[in-house]
């Protein structure tokens, strides 16, 4: 693991099957701080209270709802065909 000597940046675990590059390894507790848990100190709030209201949340039911009865549609919007994609610059 490489970890900044000032403390500034994510930690970043190094993949060893990537042949020397560098892939980063985003760990649960630091997609928390990036997604948001550090704005929850800021404005002085807990970390549970900004979970208990992102659980209720539109898009958090929805996802919630879906996870529980999944019927995805196929359905695209836009030309279908090169013919369909023509037409539209007409």
């Amino acid at each position: 693991m490489v970890i900044d000597p000032e403390g500034t940046r994510l930690p970043i675990k190094l993949d060893s099957t990537s042949n020397g590059e560098y892939v980063p390894y985003a760990t649960a507790n630091a997609r928390a701080k990036v997604l948001g848990l550090n704005g929850a100190k800021v404005y002085g709030i807990s970390a549970a209270e900004v979970k208990k209201h992102v659980a209720r949340d539109a898009v958090s039911v929805e996802k919630v709802e879906y996870a529980q009865n999944p019927q995805p549609h196929f359905l695209t919007y836009g030309p279908k065909t090169r013919r369909e994609f023509l037409r539209l610059n007409r």
